[in-house]
């Protein structure tokens, strides 16, 4: 859980474990009870899929105030150009589809650097190895 903070974060300091784990709440009930059982039995950074709902969650803990100009962001009625200018509910899909891809590859890093940890360093290669 902290890996997925520093990576996507980049915080200078650990995030309080209240925050961590409120990032949970916002998984749904069936995908916190499975993601808290992966985490219990020291089994949560194999799955990429659920590395990068829980760095999404994490994400909308730690920024409330961009969900909420996202859900909020609509079509505004120009009087002077006579249409309607839908600026701003597409920028906010843009920011909203950049924070998630964001999210994805500091799941994919995280995921990347548990599944080294779990390998080990590589053995040498036998026909790489140089003969007398």
């Amino acid at each position: 859980m902290r890996a997925c903070a520093t990576e996507l974060l980049d915080t200078a300091g650990p995030l309080h474990d209240t925050v961590l784990l409120a990032a949970f709440q916002l998984l749904g009930p069936g995908a916190n009870l499975k993601a808290r059982q992966a985490l219990t039995a020291g089994r949560f950074a194999r799955s990429v899929e659920r590395l990068t709902a829980y760095t999404e969650a994490l994400w909308k803990t730690v920024h409330p105030d961009a969900r909420h100009r996202w859900r909020t962001a609509e079509p505004r009625y120009d009087p002077v150009l006579r249409e309607m200018d839908f600026s701003a509910p597409h920028a906010a899909q843009a920011e909203q589809r950049h924070v998630y891809r964001q999210a994805a590859a500091a799941a994919e890093r995280v995921h990347q650097a548990w599944r080294q940890t779990r390998s080990g360093p590589a053995a040498p290669d036998s026909t790489t190895a140089k003969r007398p």
